[in-house]
């Protein structure tokens, strides 16, 4: 009796939390890509052409993140302005959406 007493009381604790904390995007069905999350990770050195007199460029990776699916894009922008984050996102729109 005891133990079944413990049992009930363990399994009401865990269903009542199990849904704290959960955000509606992630739970909810909805198209990948619909909720997204983006970060830039770098920099990174690559080289800008094969073979011989390549030179070094400094790069970065557009990371983009599916709420729900947790689908994973990812764009490698050269710079970290306005105008290459716009065409960076145009780009993802254009091949996501």
């Amino acid at each position: 009796m005891h133990q079944q007493v413990l049992f009930k009381t363990f399994v009401e604790s865990f269903n009542s939390n199990s849904n704290h904390g959960i955000i509606a995007q992630r739970v909810n069905p909805q198209p990948p890509f619909f909720t997204t999350g983006m970060e830039f990770a770098g920099p990174f050195q690559i080289k800008n052409k094969i073979g011989k007199g390549g030179s070094h460029v400094k790069a970065y990776l557009a990371h983009f993140i599916c709420f729900s699916t947790r689908g994973v894009h990812l764009e490698l922008v050269t710079s970290l302005s306005t105008e290459a984050l716009i065409a960076t996102f145009r780009r993802f729109v254009a091949r996501r959406s």
